[in-house]
């Protein structure tokens, strides 16, 4: 899933937009191109899989959201004479 991590870093994504995020791959995956009702040749279990473990690593929307918001607010909590630090507070 390429989606723009540094929007991600930066806001919190609310629930229903994972949601729909998390549809809208679904739909990708599982659906024909006439919109008809596809086949599932891949569980979503197994797209959630990691790679290393023969998955394709997709993450849950919401837990990476919230870790990436974790990572930076760590950073700035760390290093406070950074530039990201001056900005924020």
């Amino acid at each position: 899933m390429a989606l723009p991590y540094f929007a991600m870093s930066c806001f919190k994504l609310s629930v229903t937009l994972c949601k729909e995020i998390h549809s809208a791959v679904a739909r990708f995956w599982w659906k024909t191109k006439n919109e008809r009702q596809g086949i599932h040749w891949v569980s979503w279990e197994k797209l959630m899989q990691l790679k290393k473990e023969e998955g394709l690593g997709f993450r849950e929307l919401r837990c990476f959201n919230l870790a990436l918001l974790a990572k930076i607010r760590c950073r700035i909590l760390h290093n406070l004479k950074s530039l990201l630090a001056r900005v924020a507070t």
